[in-house]
């Protein structure tokens, strides 16, 4: 597949959705004969012939049907790298570490939880509950990890935890 560029692809599944090279190049906002050349010469990179071309509408042969398959998949993986880079690009974290004790107001929180993940649906989330004292130190095993400087990473920790306020808007202690 050397050589093989996204573009080629997107052509490729465009045609197959619109169900030609017309209606796939106007959903491209591409003219046919950029699209056509782009499918044949994905065709020749391949070694394949995607498309059935002996009707007067093009359809599928068995191994454009399974490089179909592959290929969407393929566009869906790309879009979402791309949304991702996105998101990091405007300062989003890519990743949420969450420690929730067994005090805590749940239906409250996974609504705070709904809400930031309807904005940010790319972000990795890790949900950890614990009982009593368990989120202060699994918090502290979080923020502490990897740091020399017991003290520096003490001050961190305090720093972090007076600053921290519930979701009622009152400052909390872990």
């Amino acid at each position: 597949m050397d050589g093989v560029t996204l573009h080629q692809l997107q052509c490729f599944d465009a045609v197959v959705s619109q169900g030609g090279f017309q209606a796939g190049a106007a959903k491209l906002g591409r003219t046919h004969s950029t699209v056509f050349t782009s499918i044949k010469n994905l065709e020749n990179q391949l070694g394949l012939r995607l498309f059935n071309r002996d009707g007067y509408r093009v359809s599928l042969t068995g191994e454009g049907r399974a490089f179909h398959q592959r290929a969407s998949a393929f566009l869906q993986d790309a879009a979402l790298l791309r949304d991702h880079a996105r998101h990091l690009a405007l300062g989003q974290e890519s990743e949420l570490r969450i420690v929730i004790g067994d005090m805590c107001p749940l239906p409250e929180v996974l609504g705070l939880l709904r809400r930031f993940f309807d904005d940010c649906p790319t972000t990795r989330f890790h949900l950890h509950s614990e009982a009593i004292s368990g989120p202060w130190e699994t918090s502290w095993a979080f923020r502490c990890r990897g740091r020399s400087r017991p003290s520096r990473c003490a001050a961190t920790c305090n720093a972090w935890c007076a600053t921290r306020r519930d979701i009622r808007g009152a400052a909390t202690t872990i």
